[in-house]
């Protein structure tokens, strides 16, 4: 199969470097397509699901006990309907750890060397 492309006109490629220099000025690291638009949101957007994910993994456990952060970020990207970056994820688990709200088993160095819990 194959498909063929098409070359944007002037408006629109004038249209795109506009909402691109638009984008550029915006101090937001992490952004969103939200009702047909990119939009700029705040970088701890998805740190309740985090830890409602850890909650939800603590549960199938007989007991609490630590767990992969790749496990973490396979059960988020896994379950949710938001195209989401797992390196993105681990960014904030790591700040999720650096702030005490996660405990630490291993060494952060990727997400498959090191466990983290409640």
């Amino acid at each position: 199969m194959t498909i063929k492309a098409r070359t944007i006109t002037e408006q629109e490629r004038m249209q795109l470097q506009e909402e691109w220099n638009s984008l550029a000025q915006t101090k937001e690291v992490l952004r969103l397509w939200l009702k047909g638009e990119i939009k700029g949101i705040n970088e701890n957007h998805f740190d309740p699901l985090i830890i409602d994910t850890i909650e939800m993994l603590h549960r199938k456990q007989e007991k609490k006990d630590f767990i992969k952060a790749g496990m973490v970020i396979g059960e988020i990207l896994s379950e949710s309907n938001e195209l989401m970056n797992a390196f993105f994820l681990e960014y904030r688990i790591r700040h999720l750890l650096y702030s005490g709200i996660l405990e630490l088993k291993g060494i952060p160095k990727s997400m498959g060397h090191y466990s983290v819990k409640l």
